[in-house]
């Protein structure tokens, strides 16, 4: 259950975060000899001169991500990770069609190599953290601004999951010491902001060009038809996870005691829609059927590990401070 990683100690939290760091940093070097010697032979050709200077920074989930000068390639063979590519270039052509072109990279390019894809695009700047949330408002006020304002059918999928996972943990309710389901479902009965999200909105996947503009990437999960302020609420636990340096849950309880007044987010936070008593509350929510392993009611039994996970998470005092 990738929840998890969200709820571990912050010793063991930083350890995990350093040891992936560390397993990824470490093939590195290797990866990028290999294919200055011309493997694998598909992407070398794809580079074709560029690959002398070409380096590997990044390898993950079997795609290969290149810096070759100017130009971006991530190359894989991975019939799953092909989708992920083929997804991305998709989503690319329909925040263009949605009249969001200025927040995408202006050309991404798609093309069959050897057994696998490769998906080129220029290469980008990362942003420092401090200029991390004037960077990304103007993304979240343009996808705010073409989503449409309507009372939604259904609660999000992913929040309607953590409700069935948190009243299989807790005996058939959620419990007193966090909100009622009735709350959390009339947080939803009102006007939203729906249409494009990017459902993994976060402090890397923001970047800029050359220019300074901010750029969104890694559109593979992109989806329609959504609400946008759950896109804000994960930017701004994100946000305060990479300042905090700590565990998701933590980071989250931490605003909720806060109220989520915090100066340097309120621009962001200002946009979000959702009754902000409940933003903590609908975030875990989220978390946790995000990180299910499915979200469409079927599932009937929990593990014991996570029932028990579930239960110390949500019967913590999360009653509002300074709700609006």
């Amino acid at each position: 259950m990738k929840w998890k990683q969200f709820i571990l100690p912050r010793h063991l939290y930083r350890i995990y975060k350093l040891g992936r760091l560390w397993k990824n940093q470490a093939k590195l070097p290797w990866l990028t000899m290999l294919l200055r010697f011309g493997q694998p032979s598909p992407l070398a050709r794809q580079l074709g001169t560029d690959r002398r200077q070409a380096r590997v920074i990044l390898h993950k989930q079997g795609i290969w991500s290149i810096a070759a000068g100017a130009r971006f390639i991530r190359y894989t063979t991975k019939p799953k990770s092909v989708a992920k590519l083929q997804k991305e270039h998709a989503m690319w052509h329909l925040l263009r069609e949605r009249g969001l072109t200025d927040m995408v990279q202006p050309s991404i390019v798609l093309s069959t190599c050897g057994r696998g894809v490769a998906l080129e695009t220029g290469m980008l700047r990362q942003i420092e953290m401090d200029d991390q949330v004037a960077m990304t408002v103007p993304i979240m006020r343009a996808l705010m601004a073409a989503a449409k304002p309507t009372i939604p059918g259904a609660l999000p999928p992913t929040v309607e999951a953590g409700i069935r996972l948190g009243r299989l943990a807790c005996g058939g309710e959620l419990p007193a010491s966090f909100a009622s389901e009735s709350a959390i479902r009339d947080c939803f009965a009102r006007q939203l902001r729906i249409g494009v999200s990017h459902q993994d909105l976060h402090v890397y996947n923001v970047m800029q060009d050359a220019g300074g503009k901010p750029i969104l990437i890694d559109l593979k999960s992109c989806d329609v038809d959504r609400i946008v302020s759950i896109d804000i609420l994960m930017f701004a636990g994100k946000y305060i996870q990479a300042r905090m340096f700590d565990n998701l849950l933590e980071c989250v309880f931490s605003a909720q005691q806060q109220g989520w007044r915090m100066a340097e987010l309120e621009p962001a936070l200002a946009l979000i829609d959702l009754p902000r008593a409940y933003w903590s509350h609908i975030l875990i929510l989220h978390l946790m059927g995000a990180g299910s392993a499915d979200t469409d009611g079927s599932e009937q039994e929990i593990s014991p590990i996570s029932r028990q996970l579930y239960q110390r998470m949500l019967s913590r005092d999360w009653s509002a401070r300074n709700p609006d």
